[in-house]
C-alpha cells in the first residue's frame, strides 16, 4: 500500500507546487516574507485543492486495503471494517441484513469527508485540464 501510494502521491504533489508560478514567490520576498512564510502565505493556499485531492487519494487506497488486513490482523477486536463486512458470509450463506447495515455505517467515513472537501476535490481535479 505505501509503495504504491507515497511514489504516486509525491508525483501529484510535484506537479501541483510546480503550478505555482515562481514570480508570486519572487513579489512576495522583494514584499518581505522569508522562503518559509512565502511557501505558507502563497504557496499552500494556491496548491490546496491538490492537497486535498492527494489526501482524499490516499485515505480511500488506505481504506480499501483488505487484504493486508485479512493477512496481518491477528484478532477480530485489530481488524477493520472491510473485514468485519467479509465476516458476514459463513458456509456460502451471507446474513444480508447486517451486511448492509455494517456496509452502510462504514461508508459513513468515506461520505463524510467527500462532503467537506468536495469544492476543493473537483478544484483539484480540474487545476490541470486547461491550460
Amino acid at each position: 500500500n505505501t509503495a504504491v501510494t507515497i511514489p504516486f502521491s509525491t508525483w501529484m504533489l510535484i506537479g501541483f507546487f510546480r503550478s505555482v508560478p515562481v514570480e508570486l514567490e519572487e513579489a512576495a520576498t522583494i514584499d518581505g516574507l522569508s522562503r518559509l512564510q512565502a511557501m505558507i502565505k502563497i504557496a499552500l493556499p494556491l496548491t490546496m485543492p491538490g492537497l486535498v485531492t492527494t489526501a482524499i487519494y490516499t485515505f480511500v487506497t488506505a481504506w480499501n486495503e483488505f487484504i493486508f488486513a485479512l493477512v496481518l490482523a491477528p484478532n477480530r477486536y485489530m481488524q477493520p471494517i472491510t473485514i468485519a463486512l467479509y465476516s458476514w458470509e459463513k458456509n456460502n450463506i451471507v446474513e444480508w441484513n447486517y451486511l448492509m447495515a455494517t456496509a452502510s455505517v462504514a461508508t459513513v467515513p468515506t461520505v463524510l469527508l467527500f462532503l467537506l472537501v468536495r469544492k476543493r476535490l473537483t478544484a483539484g481535479l480540474m487545476a490541470g485540464a486547461i491550460k
